[in-house]
């Protein structure tokens, strides 16, 4: 009976004596880049509670919420996908996306991944986000776009804006 059970002591002892392989680390190192950056700055995560605010605002606006006020610091600029650049105070930030959502008839967000960073250099934060959307207008055109958009954040408000976007491929 006894040597029946030596083969597995043998296999517990040797299994879990194995080093477990370690997580990838993160280098402290300090890093020579081969270029220079105009916007300084290393990054770390920043605040999850600044994703809770963009993503809830982007909610909203699919639910054609225009109820959006409370997202937005005092002035916002968002400088658009297709080049059109805005700088305005929160009430027009607010007019123009109410207008936007009005003009609708669906609007379809599919998070894929949201990231809170934090420049650690100026103090500056971040929510960078990842959607594949699609917007149904009354008139009956349709864009489906993945979006990649940089929020930035100020007290826990949307103050900048910079949106890329890249045709879903199959659509027309």
């Amino acid at each position: 009976m006894k040597t029946k059970n030596l083969p597995l002591a043998v296999a517990i002892v040797l299994f879990g004596c194995q080093t477990q392989p370690s997580a990838p680390s993160q280098t402290t190192e300090s890093v020579k880049l081969p270029v220079e950056y105009s916007y300084k700055g290393g990054y770390v995560m920043g605040d999850m509670k600044n994703v809770a605010v963009v993503a809830e605002c982007n909610k909203r606006i699919s639910e054609l919420n225009t109820d959006l006020a409370e997202f937005i610091a005092d002035s916002m600029r968002w400088v658009m996908a297709d080049g059109l650049d805005l700088d305005l105070p929160r009430d027009s930030a607010v007019a123009f996306l109410k207008t936007f959502i009005e003009s609708t008839s669906s609007i379809k967000i599919n998070f894929i991944t949201q990231l809170p960073v934090r420049n650690t250099e100026n103090n500056d934060e971040w929510v960078l986000s990842w959607t594949d959307e699609t917007y149904t207008f009354k008139d009956g055109k349709v864009l489906h776009d993945i979006f990649h958009e940089d929020y930035k954040m100020e007290n826990g408000k949307i103050r900048e804006l910079y949106q890329y976007s890249q045709k879903v491929l199959g659509d027309k």
